[in-house]
């Protein structure tokens, strides 16, 4: 397949665009498309609705006026303390034992970026920490892997290993 430009036609009803204003040409607020019925699909609970899977524009764009006032830039700037705290103890666990010049044991990064996730929106929707990034034994420590095995579960459809190409 040869690319002949930014907008590829792959059949009748889809194309692929390829340029940095693609994503304002479909996603835009001002845009000509609506989304398939495709996400229609994604939630198991049709009271349960997103912005990711809501099709009508009007509720969209009210979902999308709360998510703009919790995502505004004094709210982000806000939150940038609680962010750097926990990073920061992260970085200080990861090098924790590390001495100049010799090899440590290996790491699983994405794991422990669970942890730091975990616990920055604790700290962020709950006031406190779940401290599971720390080390020793937590009860909680098993939250974040058992909500993505829960997520990969329940929505078959994003996981990345069910789409084969020819």
């Amino acid at each position: 397949m040869v690319p002949l430009g930014d907008v590829f036609r792959f059949h009748p009803n889809g194309l692929i665009i390829n340029s940095p204003s693609g994503h304002n040409s479909i996603y835009g607020t001002r845009s000509n498309v609506k989304k398939g019925k495709f996400y229609d699909v994604i939630p198991h609970n049709k009271e349960a609705r997103s912005t990711l899977n809501t099709i009508d524009k009007a509720a969209h764009a009210k979902k999308r006026k709360v998510l703009n006032a919790v995502f505004s830039d004094s709210a982000v700037r806000s939150a940038e303390t609680f962010v750097i705290k926990h990073v920061d103890r992260w970085c200080d666990l990861l090098l924790d034992k590390v001495k100049v010049g010799e090899w440590t044991e290996p790491k699983n990064a994405a794991h422990l970026t669970d942890f730091l996730v975990f616990d920055i929106l604790g700290d962020l929707a709950f006031g406190r920490s779940f401290e599971s990034k720390e080390p020793g034994p937590n009860t909680l420590k098993a939250i974040p892997h058992s909500i993505a095995s829960y997520a990969m579960f329940m929505y078959p459809v994003r996981r990345p290993n069910c789409i084969h190409y020819p």
